[in-house]
């Protein structure tokens, strides 16, 4: 029985859209897998839900039916949800762009993280489909038994003429750290833009950041990092009797490398929602010679 999907990508990930009977489309994903029964050619399968392998456990064999659109272009926000499909955008000119948003599966074996990707499709005015792409990986889980962590993204659209795609996705990565042991959060950001060349997700600059709140200055920033940071790798490194972390000596490291990887932030005068860009654990590790 052959399959005859209105889009495919990955070389082995399917999609089926067909309108309702209130015009809507309804999205239906599959994927196919390689099998070989022995002595015998290889041949593209679909797996059903009884399939006694890793695979079916871990739900990738599963058919979805995506039939819920929200419409973000007026209930403004996007509300996370499973199996659900959002009009990102529409313009009268070039047509809609689409954001499916799949259920989150189990990662890791024991289930103890959370993956997701969205998809973006554009329908033309003409009623054709085309797959655009992949955004960032969305997932979730602990590290050790005292951090959780997330990463979460944000979709942006801006219409533009281009010969290829009329627009421009652009993506904001929130990556949330929360300490279970005092119900501390620690939330940074990335900025990505989806390249229409390569199809894939590229990051805009190197450097993560935080926003500032309206009353920040200086200090109060240079403090929080200091805390954060020192919290942090102290938990990280508290069996190690050779590493011995200083409040002073993390403070002075931020006090010069945020004027260093800021040069255009006035920290005498900072407005709310400044990008105050940041250091990774792994380069204040290594600038404090640990």
């Amino acid at each position: 029985k052959k399959a005859k999907p209105t889009l495919t990508w990955n070389d082995y990930d399917m999609m089926w859209i067909n309108d309702d009977n209130k015009g809507q489309p309804v999205f239906t994903m599959n994927r196919a897998y390689v099998y070989q029964p022995e002595g015998k050619p290889l041949k593209w399968v679909l797996l059903g839900e009884e399939a006694g392998s890793l695979i079916a456990l871990m739900g990738y064999n599963k058919k979805t039916v995506i039939e819920c659109i929200k419409d973000k272009t007026s209930s403004g926000q996007n509300q996370v949800q499973e199996d659900c499909a959002i009009l990102l955008s529409q313009n009268k000119q070039y047509g809609k762009v689409y954001e499916i948003v799949p259920q989150m599966m189990g990662a890791g074996g024991a289930g103890t993280s959370q993956i997701r990707i969205r998809l973006y499709l554009f329908r033309d005015l003409n009623g054709n489909w085309k797959f655009i792409g992949e955004s960032p990986m969305e997932w979730s889980g602990k590290n050790g038994a005292r951090w959780s962590i997330s990463e979460k993204i944000n979709t942006n659209i801006t219409w533009q003429k281009d010969n290829d795609l009329p627009f421009q996705l652009d993506f904001v990565k929130e990556i949330s750290t929360h300490d279970m042991a005092n119900g501390e959060e620690f939330i940074e950001y990335s900025d990505m833009c989806f390249d229409n060349q390569s199809r894939k997700a590229l990051d805009i600059y190197e450097q993560n950041y935080i926003l500032s709140s309206i009353d920040d200055n200086f200090e109060k920033i240079l403090n929080y990092l200091t805390a954060w940071y020192l919290n942090y790798l102290s938990d990280r490194y508290y069996r190690n009797n050779n590493v011995s972390l200083k409040k002073s000596n993390i403070k002075e490291l931020w006090r010069t490398q945020l004027l260093i990887i800021n040069p255009d932030i006035d920290f005498n005068n900072i407005e709310a929602d400044s990008k105050i860009y940041i250091l990774s654990y792994a380069e204040v590790e290594k600038l404090l010679g640990l």
